[in-house]
């Protein structure tokens, strides 16, 4: 990191002077529940203008992680 710092640094200042500021974004569990569910095979066959190298996220993973979020917090 040290041998690269005199050239990364500032390159890393002209891109954040060139792209300007950006906000984060963040999300919580129901718009992640419905991004992910977005982006399942189910819905991306109902988009006809995707190439069909996309496929999709499998029912068992969207269930998986949907499932997750649903999870309350437990304290211990």
């Amino acid at each position: 990191m040290w041998l690269t710092s005199p050239l990364s640094w500032p390159f890393a200042k002209f891109l954040d002077w060139m792209m300007g500021e950006h906000k984060v974004q963040r999300f919580d569990n129901d718009q992640l529940k419905t991004l992910i569910l977005l982006h399942s095979k189910e819905a991306l066959k109902e988009v006809h203008a995707l190439p069909s190298t996309i496929e999709g996220l499998d029912n068992s993973l969207v269930n998986m992680m949907t499932g997750v979020m649903s999870v309350e917090k437990i304290n211990i």
